[in-house]
């Protein structure tokens, strides 16, 4: 495997391994800031076990005082060696502070000096020494309050360490300072026999404060016995409660009066209370300290249990990533070299995944991608043959369509020459017979106008018909009298030549009336012959006259009708000439697409060869495939 995909694996395992390391961070650093915290906690109870002590000395050293203030005697050395121990004390407590930077607290431990200095210059009279005193012990009180927050203590996580800090801290500590104070307070009173009225109020006061605090401690303890219950008897208030009712009963009892008596009894009271208190401060304490001890030991087990799991969890993960480094490098190796078979060509190779992991599933996907090729491969194989075999056949066809698209344009050009001459001659014909068909109408019109002619013809031909009848007809009455002329003639001669001499005259006159009636009936009879002939004639020029006009009027009819055919003949020569345009046109048009056409041929003819080069080159790299039962090609 190439560098890049070992990289590529290390950030993939880091990407696994780096949210487990940051988990384990963040767990380890509660753990170790917890561990840290509650390491404060315990020296915050170091530093509350010296100031409870330094708070044991401040209230003896009150005692003392207050005897010492009341006229008891072999109280000076008593002070003496309270203030040795005090100040020591004050040492103790100032190096434990210095364990926890604390503005806080450092004040707080300024005003405990202060306040303890300022005991030394306060008046000798006994309750001011119990004033300056107390304040003493409310600042001691108070810095122990300080060190508990500074500490961490007041912020413990846990109910039962909380609860117990706040008895061994708070609650616990200010009950014995107000039992304390309760107790001196009440002894000196009665010691001193005085400010009965004064030390009531404040008894009173110090009352409802020691049984609030009562309360308050009573809780505190129930619920940690709650969580612990063996600490019920270090920790159990029972008895303590019932010494504090005592002193309690006692120190509001008259106070200010009863003399030493009472003032010895307020006393042992009071140091029974304290006693019992103490006691429970200082296993208080001890509980809290072997309760944070016990959670730093929880803590370091439960550590060194997560490191160990950690630890464990980190070598499993590295062996497992190191594993499935192994498998996948080498199903990615193995995945590889079919790659590398594919893109020699060798597609023989059958691939055999290892198991069923993503890798094999690569593998097996391989396989799929080099049965596909093959099928592929062998396709195009059969294709290219085919293209080859095509491209040949377009070539021979693109180069025929080459030669028959020339001889086209060649014999479109001849075409369309004669179409030029055609359409010439179309329109010549056009022309012409637009001129026949005006001559045609001037024929029919001249033919019309004959045909007129010839009817008046035949009309006045009808006339010298019947008017040669009449004459006729005149004829046969001159013929007729003619006859009878004769006959008259005749009677005449023969009356005459009856009449003989005297008739003779009458007779020659007869003979030549008679010879005038036989010319004139000759005449006649030549005139009618002649007049018969003539009507003969007439009627025969009538009805060749009407055949002619009939013949002139059917020449008139198909003049008309050849003017009518000749005006559609040159019609439809104008639109025959049209269309021969139209026809010229589409051949010129015709003619341009066939020589674009073989432009075309040429460049399909010249893509063919492209065609059948590209089918060669494509079959010589589909030759180096070398597919199952194939040697391989070089």
């Amino acid at each position: 495997m190439n560098e890049a995909t070992t990289t590529l694996t290390r950030a993939v395992s880091s990407m696994f391994i780096l949210p487990m390391l940051l988990m384990s961070w963040f767990y380890l650093s509660a753990q170790i800031n917890l561990w840290q915290f509650t390491t404060t906690e315990q020296t915050g109870v170091t530093l509350v076990r010296e100031v409870i002590g330094l708070l044991k000395l401040v209230q003896q050293r009150r005692q003392i005082a207050l005897a010492a203030s009341s006229g008891e005697p072999n109280q000076a050395a008593l002070l003496a060696s309270t203030e040795h121990a005090l100040s020591v004390q004050m040492d103790k407590v100032a190096q434990a502070s210095d364990k926890l930077s604390s503005s806080s607290l450092k004040q707080a431990f300024e005003d405990v000096k202060h306040k303890n200095e300022a005991i030394a210059k306060a008046d000798a009279g006994g309750f001011k020494v119990y004033a300056s005193h107390t304040k003493l012990i409310t600042a001691v009180a108070n810095y122990v309050r300080q060190a508990a927050d500074a500490s961490n203590l007041t912020l413990d996580p846990d109910l039962d360490t909380y609860y117990l800090m706040e008895f061994a801290t708070l609650s616990l500590p200010d009950a014995i300072s107000d039992l304390s104070s309760m107790t001196s307070l009440a002894q000196h009173a009665a010691r001193a026999s005085q400010g009965g009225e004064i030390v009531g109020t404040e008894l009173a006061r110090l009352d409802a404060l020691v049984e609030y605090l009562d309360d308050h401690m009573q809780q505190d303890v129930s619920k940690v016995i709650a969580a612990h219950p063996d600490y019920r008897d270090g920790l159990a208030l029972t008895s303590a409660m019932q010494l504090i009712d005592k002193l309690r009963e006692a120190a509001l009892d008259s106070p200010g009066s009863g003399g030493q008596d009472k003032a010895r009894s307020i006393d042992n009271a009071g140091t029974e209370v304290e006693a019992a208190l103490w006691k429970s401060q200082d296993k208080a304490l001890a509980h809290l300290d072997a309760l944070l001890t016990a959670r730093k030991n929880a803590i370091d087990r439960d550590a060194m249990l997560a490191f160990a799991a950690i630890g464990a969890s980190l070598l499993m993960a590295v062996y497992l990533f190191y594993a499935f480094y192994l498998v996948i490098t080498g199903g990615i190796k193995e995945v590889q070299r079919h790659l590398h078979d594919i893109a020699k060509g060798d597609l023989s190779s059958d691939a055999k995944p290892w198991g069923q992991d993503e890798a094999a599933e690569l593998l097996f996907t391989v396989g799929e991608v080099r049965t596909a090729l093959s099928t592929i491969v062998d396709g195009v194989r059969h294709q290219s043959n085919q293209i080859l075999d095509a491209s040949f056949d377009i070539v021979n066809g693109s180069s025929d369509l080459t030669q028959r698209t020339s001889a086209a344009s060649s014999n479109l050009q001849g075409a369309a020459a004669s179409i030029e001459q055609i359409a010439s001659n179309v329109k010549s014909t056009a022309e012409n017979a637009a001129e026949a068909a005006s001559l045609a109408n001037t024929n029919a019109t001249v033919a019309s106008r004959g045909g007129q002619v010839m009817q008046q013809v035949a009309t006045t031909m009808n006339e010298i018909n019947a008017a040669s009848t009449k004459i006729s007809e005149i004829i046969g009455v001159i013929d007729g009298i003619a006859f009878q002329t004769n006959i008259l003639a005749l009677n005449a001669a023969v009356e005459a030549a009856r009449a003989g001499e005297h008739g003779r005259g009458f007779a020659v006159v007869a003979a030549e009336v008679r010879a005038l009636a036989q010319r004139s009936s000759s005449a006649a009879r030549e005139i009618k012959t002649i007049i018969g002939s003539s009507v003969e004639r007439v009627e025969f020029g009538t009805k060749v006259v009407g055949e002619a006009n009939a013949a002139i009027q059917a020449l008139v009819d198909n003049a008309n009708r050849i003017n009518a055919l000749i005006d559609q003949i040159s019609l439809g020569g104008q639109e025959q000439a049209a269309g021969i345009d139209l026809i010229r046109d589409s051949m010129h048009e015709l003619n341009n697409v066939t020589q674009h056409n073989a432009t075309l041929a040429d460049t399909t003819s010249h893509l063919a060869d492209k065609l059948n080069d590209s089918s060669s080159e494509l079959m010589q790299r589909v030759a180096l495939f070398k597919l199952t039962g194939e040697p391989v090609r070089s």
